[in-house]
């Protein structure tokens, strides 16, 4: 009975502890570009419920959107990666659309695609 109840040996130790580094290297390489999605999606939305951007056309949401993003030092987006649509009843679809490419180790990168679409009325 006591051969069975030794507890964790050198093997499993050493591969908990490579694992747990694993986990930690991801969430340290990964953890600011969904913080920086995070931050973009949440000016999008701030615009979109703000009532001066019903007022603006589509020149002035993005001068609305980029202005923000300025003032909380968002990263990797460029106008391009935003898109605009008018719909008939005049509400103004903004949608963003961007990768992010982040080396891990070795040979392995990863690709983060974000996504966020959110709809301004108009006045």
């Amino acid at each position: 009975m006591r051969a069975l109840q030794r507890g964790i040996g050198m093997i499993g130790i050493l591969f908990v502890l490579v694992l747990a580094a694993f986990i930690v290297t991801v969430a340290l390489r990964l953890g600011p570009m969904y913080l920086n999605f995070w931050t973009l999606k949440s000016i999008m939305d701030n615009v979109a419920s703000s009532p001066e951007a019903a007022e603006e056309g589509k020149r002035g949401v993005t001068d609305l959107i980029f202005r923000r993003i300025d003032v909380n030092s968002a990263r990797h987006v460029t106008p391009k990666d935003f898109k605009f649509e008018k719909r008939s009843d005049g509400t103004l679809d903004v949608t963003l659309h961007y990768e992010q490419r982040q080396h891990l180790f070795g040979n392995i990168d990863v690709v983060l695609t974000f996504d966020h679409a959110v709809a301004i009325p108009s006045r």
